[in-house]
């Protein structure tokens, strides 16, 4: 239910031992705090949240598939890695021909769209963007337009 702001997750272990060690570092980290409006949030979602959920499924599907679509009619140079359990799209940019260490600024500085840049998820990640399509498609359809746009002036 990505109920993440709330700062609440379920965690289940089946393995005794992973669970004890999973509970020391939950401690030592001081992470064992719990939220009382994340409790509510998170049982109203288990409760009666299925059909928004199923209704929000398709609608982040529909919006993996229309960046994908509308991304290969602006370029050919960025690839998308679509997700496979989350609304985060990886954009492969290696293409496009911008060092990796300035194509983060490329896209917040020219483009004006704040992605997470790759490279702070390790070596493999550099020459990525991380986009959120989590949201309505008008901010999809301005994101992807900038986009468009920053790369026609590079």
């Amino acid at each position: 239910f990505n109920l993440a702001g709330f700062y609440l997750s379920n965690v289940i272990i089946s393995n005794p031992k992973l669970q004890e060690a999973y509970c020391r570092q939950v401690k030592r980290l001081a992470l064992n705090h719990i939220n009382v409006f994340g409790l509510v949030a998170s049982e109203a979602a288990y409760r009666v949240g299925h059909k928004w959920l199923n209704e929000l499924l398709v609608y982040l599907k529909d919006n993996v598939r229309y960046v994908i679509d509308e991304m290969a009619k602006i370029t050919s140079q960025i690839r998308i890695i679509e997700p496979e359990g989350t609304f985060l799209l990886w954009l492969d940019c290696r293409d496009l021909g911008i060092p990796a260490k300035e194509l983060n600024s490329f896209f917040v500085d020219k483009a004006r769209v704040a992605f997470n840049d790759g490279s702070v998820f390790g070596s493999s990640g550099r020459g990525f963007q991380r986009m959120n399509i989590g949201c309505p498609r008008i901010i999809i359809q301005e994101a992807l337009s900038r986009i468009e746009n920053a790369l026609s002036n590079y």
